[in-house]
């Protein structure tokens, strides 16, 4: 079974996190508050073309984050305050 979904905060609160972080590209759904609360994030994100859905709250309250983050056209809904 390939996992599909980050599960609702699975970084949050997430300190200092440093280096490169590539979401898997069977990844479609990042769910509520997954990295709300991240702090010091100087790595790339790399969201795949496969994720549909970013949750409520997704990305609220990151503080430093330095690196690139680029969303693909795949997403088609984005919550609010992500």
């Amino acid at each position: 079974n390939s996992v599909t979904t980050i599960e609702r905060e699975a970084f949050y609160n997430c300190q200092r996190f440093t280096g490169d972080l590539t979401i898997l590209s069977s990844i479609t759904t990042i769910e509520d508050k997954t990295f709300s609360g991240c702090f010091g994030f100087n790595g790339k994100l790399t969201i795949p073309n496969s994720v549909t859905t970013i949750g409520i709250s997704a990305f609220y309250q990151c503080y430093g984050f330095k690196g690139d983050l680029t969303i693909p056209n795949s997403v088609t809904t984005i919550g609010e305050g992500a």
